[in-house]
């Protein structure tokens, strides 16, 4: 008599890693995770295989209708969009089917700050909120490099 191999339990998805929110300039680079468990076993994955798809959406409608940047989907599910701009601003939300059912995120939702031409793109590099702070921010680092550059020049130990 041959054994009766089991079948694995299948079940409808779980995301385990939503997308959060995220705050960022003009021209950041976003990444929002959906992260999937897998049915068989307790780690994670993205549940690519058996029928199992991650669409992404925008304001409540599907993301290749809308926004404006260049925007990729990778293998684990992260969703990834370049050189955002301000029209890219929303709810983001990742919905994953299979055959046993559906799952859905909690919007996770993404505000893009307008880069002004009083907030050059190099100061931008040190982010913050406000093109004020991140000129306080990049002022206070000259100042610690130029006193330890000093400092360093004359012997001193620090």
């Amino acid at each position: 008599m041959e054994p009766v191999k089991a079948a694995l339990p299948r079940a409808e998805p779980v995301i385990v890693e939503g997308p959060k929110n995220r705050t960022v300039v003009q021209g950041a680079r976003v990444a929002f995770p959906c992260l999937l468990e897998s049915s068989s076993s307790s780690s994670a994955s993205n549940g690519s295989a058996g029928g199992t798809s991650i669409l992404w959406q925008l304001n409540g409608g599907s993301l290749s209708s809308q926004g404006s940047s260049p925007w990729r989907q990778l293998d684990s599910g992260t969703l990834v969009l370049d050189r955002v701009d301000v029209a890219d601003s929303g709810p983001y939300r990742c919905i994953v089917r299979n055959a046993h059912g559906v799952a859905r995120s909690e919007p996770a939702h993404l505000v893009v700050h307008e880069l002004s031409a009083r907030c050059p793109k190099t100061i931008v590099l040190i982010y913050a909120p406000r093109c004020e702070a991140a000129t306080v921010h990049y002022a206070l680092l000259f100042v610690f490099v130029f006193v330890f550059f000093a400092i360093s020049l004359s012997g001193a130990m620090v």
